[in-house]
């Protein structure tokens, strides 16, 4: 009764992360087409090189969001003729340039809507030699307190060379990112692909999805990404996102390598993920507070899995002791855990200005040892699988025609579940089997087998099951179906048989004696009762057409 409870709780959990995931996309898609901070731009963007300037005040200002704005004041150098950019990165900030008195750019949050940042930009103001010497001052306004004392560092000059001095030595962290998604997309396709089969671990799929939601989360963070993706909030928002569901998958691959993994416990992040799932976006769409400001709560779900999984360790071990698979999941979580911990740490002592690259080369090394430890087990199941059908085919069918063989009929007819009420048992026998195997040898005989059993099948194999209960006897149980279409059927197999006869004049004549019966419960105990009275039918048709073919079997013969 507790495992059945646990099982429901699962999948309730299950259910709400799915629904959670489909209404974080249905959201996303809702900002990404109806909301963009309002950008404004008075000049067009030229030439770049690169130069660095690093002037900084902060102002007290009681109407800032945060109560405070930070203002960048300096004077352009030479500018040269074919032009040159100022270029800087804010995250969560609204931003005014000025270039002497002349405001020239600026950015914004909608004050509309329920989303209250402007998310993270790169801001490329155009400088034209006409500005040289000019005095250039920029308000940097943070919308969160979290975000006070950040300074950005400002770039003027060529946007080719600023993006290669930015972007290169973040190669490998953009790669790490498509691994991860890679490895992900993969693990996801696998299972959906697999989906059918029994030998392969569905958690899998929870794998692909942790891996999924790391990739795009890590990629979406990066500072330079809005080098790449323009729409400023979108990027933000799904990077929360994803970071926002990622406790419950790797909950529930993680599980699966303990004996106790129905144990409560186990459920207690998973239910923390769906209650903070449900503040942040209720505080968000009533404008109370951004996710941003919520970001707290994320993590303290992210850090209830280690108390958790520290408990089910210690208890796994003491019930069960080591084994190979609980080694390797103590190392992929340590592992795992201790990379989201120094994730978090250089977060709040950086204000999220600092890409640690250390969590998500930890998360990868959980995904890819413990994913690639699933797929061999996965592998290892589908032979023992593999092997175990092609022995179940061995044991109820036979060799020679390929139809279900007598094993698969009491098999059948004799489950709890099968009722005989409204089955059609249709006998067959083959006429002169034994004469055509002692006059033309057993090959010949065997391709007599064949071919009959091939037109049975053709002919009642939709409506029911075919077996070869016999050397020369065949039956078909029918099921759902009228004995008008059964004698319909008993028509298309006997124009069958004169096809053939007629199209192989040189061939031993194929003559199959059939008689049938419906299952009464007046008349019959069980289905084996119809099968006797269909037996009798077939006798019965069986001894009329050896009278009428004695002669036809000595002129082939003869012949």
């Amino acid at each position: 009764m507790a495992e059945t409870k646990n099982e429901k709780l699962r999948f309730s959990i299950y259910t709400a992360f799915a629904t959670a995931i489909l209404v974080l996309i249905c959201l996303t898609v809702y900002i990404c087409v109806h909301f963009n901070a309002a950008i404004f731009s008075a000049r067009h963007p030229g030439t770049y090189s690169v130069v660095e300037f690093d002037t900084f005040g902060t102002i007290k200002d009681n109407t800032a969001p945060s109560g405070i704005y930070n203002e960048l004041a300096f004077t352009l150098p030479s500018i040269p003729k074919n032009g040159s950019n100022l270029v800087f990165f804010v995250k969560h900030e609204s931003v005014e340039v000025y270039i002497g008195d002349e405001l020239v750019y600026s950015i914004a949050p909608d004050s509309t809507s329920f989303i209250h940042t402007t998310g993270a930009n790169w801001c490329i103001i155009p400088i034209y030699p006409d500005d040289s010497g000019s005095t250039v001052r920029i308000n940097l306004s943070p919308l969160y307190k979290s975000m006070n004392g950040t300074q950005p560092t400002i770039y003027l000059g060529s946007q080719y060379r600023i993006y290669e001095h930015l972007l290169i030595p973040n190669i490998i962290i953009y790669l790490t990112c498509l691994l991860a998604i890679l490895c992900g997309l993969f693990f996801i396709l696998f299972t959906m692909i697999n989906l059918t089969n029994p030998h392969v671990d569905k958690s899998l799929l929870m794998v692909g999805t942790f891996s999924l939601l790391i990739g795009i989360w890590k990629f979406m963070d990066l500072d330079y990404t809005a080098l790449i993706i323009r729409n400023s909030i979108v990027l933000s928002y799904t990077s929360y996102f994803c970071l926002l569901m990622m406790t419950i998958p790797f909950i529930s691959f993680l599980r699966k390598y303990f004996k106790d993994s129905d144990n409560f416990l186990w459920n207690i992040p998973c239910i923390a993920n769906i209650a903070v799932f449900i503040i942040i976006i209720a505080l968000q769409l009533t404008s109370i507070r951004d996710v941003r400001d919520t970001l707290w709560l994320i993590h303290t779900v992210m850090l209830s899995n280690i108390p958790v999984v520290i408990i089910m360790f210690y208890k796994e071990l003491k019930e069960h002791g080591w084994s190979h698979k609980l080694k390797l999941a103590f190392i992929c979580a340590f592992v795992c855990l201790a990379g989201l911990l120094s994730d978090m740490i250089t977060y709040y002592i950086s204000n999220g200005s600092f890409p640690s690259f250390l969590g998500i080369t930890c998360l990868l090394f959980y995904i890819i040892v413990l994913g690639a430890s699933s797929l061999k087990d996965a592998r290892t199941l589908i032979a023992i699988g593999s092997q175990a059908k092609e022995l179940e085919q061995m044991a109820y069918h036979d060799q020679l025609t390929g139809l279900f063989n007598r094993t698969a009929y009491a098999k059948y007819t004799g489950q709890d579940k099968f009722k005989p009420e409204g089955h059609i048992v249709v006998m067959f026998d083959l006429n002169n089997l034994k004469t055509c195997n002692d006059n033309l040898g057993h090959e010949q005989g065997d391709s007599y087998i064949i071919e009959s059993a091939g037109m049975i099948k053709k002919a009642f194999g939709s409506y029911g099951n075919c077996y070869r209960i016999g050397g020369d006897e065949f039956c078909v149980l029918l099921y759902g179906i009228s004995l008008s279409k059964c004698t319909q059927c008993i028509s298309d197999f006997k124009k069958m048989l004169s096809g053939y006869n007629a199209a192989h004049p040189d061939s031993f004549p194929l003559n199959i004696a059939c008689g049938y019966e419906l299952y009464d419960p007046d008349e019959d105990y069980d289905i084996g009762d119809t099968l006797r009275r269909a037996d009798r039918m077939m006798y019965s048709k069986k001894f009329e057409m050896k009278k009428r073919t004695t002669n036809r079997y000595a002129d082939f013969f003869i012949k």
